[in-house]
Protein backbone atom coordinates (compact mmCIF):
# COMPACT_ATOMS: atom_id res chain seq x y z
CA UNK A 1 0.00 0.00 0.00
CA UNK A 2 1.36 3.44 -0.92
CA UNK A 3 2.13 5.96 1.83
CA UNK A 4 -0.31 8.51 0.45
CA UNK A 5 -3.08 5.88 0.48
CA UNK A 6 -2.23 4.98 4.09
CA UNK A 7 -2.28 8.66 5.06
CA UNK A 8 -5.70 9.14 3.44
CA UNK A 9 -7.06 6.00 5.07
CA UNK A 10 -5.83 7.11 8.51
CA UNK A 11 -7.31 10.58 8.07
CA UNK A 12 -10.67 9.12 7.00
CA UNK A 13 -10.71 6.79 10.01
CA UNK A 14 -10.35 9.78 12.33
CA UNK A 15 -12.88 11.86 10.37
CA UNK A 16 -15.46 9.08 10.68
CA UNK A 17 -14.43 8.34 14.29
CA UNK A 18 -14.12 4.62 13.60
CA UNK A 19 -13.90 2.54 16.76
CA UNK A 20 -10.91 0.32 17.48
CA UNK A 21 -11.06 -3.00 15.69
CA UNK A 22 -8.81 -5.73 14.32
CA UNK A 23 -6.67 -3.22 12.39
CA UNK A 24 -7.13 0.09 14.30
CA UNK A 25 -5.62 0.99 17.69
CA UNK A 26 -5.54 4.40 19.43
CA UNK A 27 -3.01 5.57 22.03
CA UNK A 28 -3.12 8.92 23.80
CA UNK A 29 0.68 9.16 23.83
CA UNK A 30 3.85 7.26 22.95
CA UNK A 31 4.40 6.56 26.67
CA UNK A 32 2.39 3.32 26.47
CA UNK A 33 5.44 1.49 25.15
CA UNK A 34 4.36 -2.01 26.18
CA UNK A 35 0.96 -1.66 24.52
CA UNK A 36 2.41 -0.10 21.36
CA UNK A 37 4.99 -2.88 21.02
CA UNK A 38 2.45 -5.62 21.70
CA UNK A 39 0.01 -4.18 19.15
CA UNK A 40 2.65 -3.71 16.43
CA UNK A 41 3.75 -7.33 16.91
CA UNK A 42 0.13 -8.50 16.76
CA UNK A 43 -0.56 -6.51 13.59
CA UNK A 44 2.52 -8.06 11.91
CA UNK A 45 1.39 -11.58 12.87
CA UNK A 46 -1.92 -10.81 11.13
CA UNK A 47 -4.08 -13.44 12.83
CA UNK A 48 -7.19 -11.53 11.66
CA UNK A 49 -5.99 -11.54 8.03
CA UNK A 50 -5.80 -7.75 7.49
CA UNK A 51 -3.63 -6.09 4.86
CA UNK A 52 -2.37 -3.48 7.32
CA UNK A 53 -2.68 -2.41 10.96
CA UNK A 54 -2.86 1.26 11.95
CA UNK A 55 -1.66 2.33 15.39
CA UNK A 56 -2.48 5.99 16.09
CA UNK A 57 -0.43 8.03 18.59
CA UNK A 58 -1.89 11.27 19.99
CA UNK A 59 -5.49 10.06 19.92
CA UNK A 60 -7.46 9.73 23.14
CA UNK A 61 -10.31 7.21 23.33
CA UNK A 62 -13.79 7.89 24.65
CA UNK A 63 -16.77 5.78 25.64
CA UNK A 64 -20.21 6.59 24.18
CA UNK A 65 -22.73 5.92 26.96
CA UNK A 66 -25.71 5.98 24.60
CA UNK A 67 -24.40 3.53 22.01
CA UNK A 68 -22.24 1.69 24.58
CA UNK A 69 -19.36 1.79 22.12
CA UNK A 70 -15.89 2.20 23.52
CA UNK A 71 -12.51 3.00 22.00
CA UNK A 72 -13.87 5.84 19.86
CA UNK A 73 -11.33 8.53 18.92
CA UNK A 74 -12.04 11.74 20.82
CA UNK A 75 -12.39 14.84 18.65
CA UNK A 76 -10.83 17.31 18.62
CA UNK A 77 -7.76 15.12 19.12
CA UNK A 78 -5.28 15.63 21.95
CA UNK A 79 -2.45 15.48 19.41
CA UNK A 80 1.32 15.75 19.65
CA UNK A 81 3.35 18.94 19.83
CA UNK A 82 5.17 19.66 16.59
CA UNK A 83 8.43 20.10 18.51
CA UNK A 84 8.14 16.52 19.87
CA UNK A 85 7.41 14.70 16.60
CA UNK A 86 10.99 13.85 15.62
CA UNK A 87 11.88 12.63 19.12
CA UNK A 88 8.76 10.46 19.29
CA UNK A 89 9.36 9.02 15.81
CA UNK A 90 12.91 8.03 16.83
CA UNK A 91 11.65 6.50 20.09
CA UNK A 92 9.08 4.49 18.13
CA UNK A 93 11.72 3.19 15.70
CA UNK A 94 13.86 2.10 18.65
CA UNK A 95 10.85 0.49 20.34
CA UNK A 96 9.85 -1.46 17.22
CA UNK A 97 13.37 -2.90 16.97
CA UNK A 98 12.27 -5.15 19.86
CA UNK A 99 10.29 -7.33 17.44
CA UNK A 100 11.98 -10.26 15.71
CA UNK A 101 12.21 -10.89 12.85
CA UNK A 102 12.12 -7.25 11.76
CA UNK A 103 8.62 -6.05 10.84
CA UNK A 104 7.69 -3.86 7.87
CA UNK A 105 6.18 -0.58 9.00
CA UNK A 106 5.87 3.10 8.11
CA UNK A 107 5.70 6.00 10.53
CA UNK A 108 3.49 8.75 9.14
CA UNK A 109 2.77 12.16 10.64
CA UNK A 110 -0.39 14.05 9.74
CA UNK A 111 -2.66 16.75 11.10
CA UNK A 112 -6.35 16.92 11.97
CA UNK A 113 -8.20 19.43 14.19
CA UNK A 114 -5.07 21.62 13.89
CA UNK A 115 -3.12 19.01 15.88
CA UNK A 116 -0.46 16.54 14.80
CA UNK A 117 -0.75 12.79 15.23
CA UNK A 118 1.44 9.85 14.28
CA UNK A 119 0.36 6.62 12.63
CA UNK A 120 2.44 3.47 12.71
CA UNK A 121 1.26 1.48 9.69
CA UNK A 122 2.30 -2.16 10.19
CA UNK A 123 2.18 -4.39 7.14
CA UNK A 124 1.15 -8.00 7.57
CA UNK A 125 4.34 -9.99 7.53
CA UNK A 126 5.34 -13.06 5.57
CA UNK A 127 8.57 -13.66 7.49
CA UNK A 128 6.84 -14.44 10.78
CA UNK A 129 5.81 -15.49 13.21
CA UNK A 130 6.93 -12.29 14.89
CA UNK A 131 7.67 -11.98 18.58
CA UNK A 132 8.75 -9.38 21.09
CA UNK A 133 12.23 -9.78 22.54
CA UNK A 134 13.46 -10.51 26.06
CA UNK A 135 15.26 -7.16 25.86
CA UNK A 136 11.83 -5.48 25.89
CA UNK A 137 10.96 -7.30 29.12
CA UNK A 138 14.23 -6.23 30.79
CA UNK A 139 13.77 -2.60 29.74
CA UNK A 140 11.99 -0.94 32.69
CA UNK A 141 10.30 1.55 30.34
CA UNK A 142 8.72 -1.27 28.32
CA UNK A 143 8.48 -4.30 30.64
CA UNK A 144 6.58 -6.50 28.17
CA UNK A 145 6.60 -10.27 28.45
CA UNK A 146 8.27 -11.73 25.34
CA UNK A 147 5.94 -13.54 23.00
CA UNK A 148 4.17 -13.93 19.67
CA UNK A 149 1.28 -11.53 20.12
CA UNK A 150 -1.83 -11.74 17.96
CA UNK A 151 -4.77 -9.42 17.36
CA UNK A 152 -8.22 -10.79 18.17
CA UNK A 153 -10.93 -8.21 17.57
CA UNK A 154 -9.61 -5.08 19.25
CA UNK A 155 -7.33 -6.89 21.70
CA UNK A 156 -3.64 -7.64 21.27
CA UNK A 157 -2.66 -10.68 23.33
CA UNK A 158 -0.69 -13.88 23.52
CA UNK A 159 -2.48 -16.82 21.90
CA UNK A 160 -4.16 -19.33 24.18
CA UNK A 161 -1.94 -22.35 24.80
CA UNK A 162 -3.20 -25.54 23.15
Amino acid sequence: MRLLDIKRMAHNILEKQNIENSFIEYKKSANFKDKILKTACAFANNYMNNEIGLLFIGIEEIYNKESREKAIPKRPIIGIKESEIEVIENELKSLLSNIRPKINYHIITDKIDDEYYIVIAVESGINGPFQTTEKAERDKDINLKPGRYIRVGRDSRLPNPT
